[in-house]
Order: structure tokens, then C-alpha cells, then sequence
């Protein structure tokens, strides 16, 4: 239950808290507006495949001007995998190959950093079973 310390004060106004809810204020003045901006984006075509992945993937996009690249990949955590890229690129159709088979099975994200610019795509890891190990619930999964 909000105590006499619980309470947001804006202007002449406050309010209280019931529970349970967050609040977002945002007082808008003469001098707030919105603009068009119209940014061509740094990168395109990207494509990671196979994706899911059970060992190594290639990661492939196309630069629309020259640009430092950085490719990381981190788990769930935000913990750094690996880091398959960090160099200058001149324009055009880049690759990189990542592998992923000494990781656990699990979600992962690439992110690609440019100059202006920052990606991120899901990386799904699934590790390849044998016919003995195979388990219907875990191939399900895999496949998801």
C-alpha cells in the first residue's frame, strides 16, 4: 500500500500510486516537435542461415558505404560469445562465419554495429543429436 513517501509530484500536481502500475508522464511545450528524418540505411540484405544453427552459420550483408563493423554474438545474459568481425569494410556484399557448436543449445543474438547504425537478429543454437539420444520434445524444440 503507497505511503506518504510513494508519490510523483509534477507542477502543482501529484499523484499517488494505487498498485500495481507504471506511470509515464511527458509534458509536451511550444518548443516540442516532431521532424521527418529521412536516414538511408547503412545496411542491407541481411541474412543469417541456417538459422537454427547447430554448428557454424554465415552471416551476409550488403554495405551501403564504406563503415568500421562490428559483429558480436551474445546469449540471452548479454554475455560476449564471439566477435567474428571487427574491422573497416569497404562497400558492397560482406560475409562472416560464426561458429556456434561449442555453446549451449539456446537463443543467441547477432549484433551488427556500424557507423551510425546497430542490428540485432535472433540466432537460434540447437545442438544435432544422434539417432540413440533423439527425443521427440527436444527435435520439437529445435525446430521452433
Amino acid at each position: 500500500m503507497p505511503t506518504a513517501s510513494h508519490f510523483i509530484q509534477v507542477g502543482d500536481n501529484t499523484f499517488v500510486p494505487t498498485g500495481g502500475y507504471d506511470l509515464f508522464l511527458a509534458k509536451l511545450g511550444e518548443s516540442t516537435s516532431i521532424k521527418d528524418i529521412n536516414l538511408e540505411s547503412q545496411l542491407h540484405s541481411l541474412s543469417i542461415a541456417p538459422n537454427p544453427v547447430h554448428s557454424k552459420t554465415l552471416i551476409s550483408y550488403y554495405l551501403n558505404s564504406d563503415s568500421d563493423v562490428i559483429i558480436e554474438i551474445y546469449d540471452v545474459n548479454g554475455i560476449l560469445i564471439h566477435r567474428p568481425v571487427d574491422k573497416f569494410q569497404q562497400i558492397g556484399q560482406q560475409e562472416a562465419i560464426t561458429d556456434l557448436s561449442t555453446v549451449q543449445p539456446g537463443i543467441y543474438f547477432c549484433v551488427i554495429k556500424t557507423n551510425n547504425e546497430i542490428y540485432t537478429k535472433k540466432i537460434i543454437n540447437f545442438q544435432k543429436f544422434g539417432k540413440k539420444k533423439a527425443d521427440k520434445s527436444i527435435s520439437a524444440y529445435a525446430l521452433c
